[in-house]
């Protein structure tokens, strides 16, 4: 199973920096990626290779494996990338970074992109009011919000 995984990528060497190509997903909408040096790359596949093994319940899903479903997500534009530092997150994996396109009525707005697993400072309400109705109270609101809470 964890070569099955691994004919999935491509490694492209670049000035010490591996950028390996994810597309495993059959519903996968952008190139996943991700950038890294050669021990993280080694802890990037072990991570993939330990997730696979039969019997292992449980757990986060190999940072690999996140950045692929994230390029799965309704409305990404542009790529699911790993930054340097990417790892096993909850949802996105730590590192993980992406952009979705807000004119896009499917698209969709996720905290766990940011890190609300370990409160991080993400906060979302979804309300009925648009971008016209809160552009001149955004200031006031965010004023409220962060002397209320901070």
């Amino acid at each position: 199973m964890y070569f099955s995984c691994c004919h999935i990528l491509q490694v492209v060497v670049e000035v010490e920096v591996t950028h390996l190509n994810i597309n495993t997903l059959s519903n996968i909408k952008v190139e996943g990626v991700f950038y890294v040096n050669q021990p993280l790359e080694a802890l990037m596949f072990e991570e993939l290779k330990h997730s696979v093994q039969s019997g292992l319940v449980g757990g986060f899903l190999p940072g690999m494996k996140q950045i692929a479903n994230v390029a799965s997500l309704p409305g990404i534009v542009g790529k699911s990338i790993g930054l340097p530092d990417v790892h096993s997150g909850y949802g996105f994996a730590i590192g993980n970074m992406a952009a979705f396109d807000m004119d896009d009525p499917t698209s969709i707005v996720s905290p766990g992109g940011v890190g609300f697993d370990i409160n991080c400072g993400v906060r979302l309400l979804r309300t009925n009011l648009t971008e016209k109705d809160v552009q001149p109270v955004k200031v006031c609101i965010f004023q409220i919000y962060h002397f209320k809470f901070f």
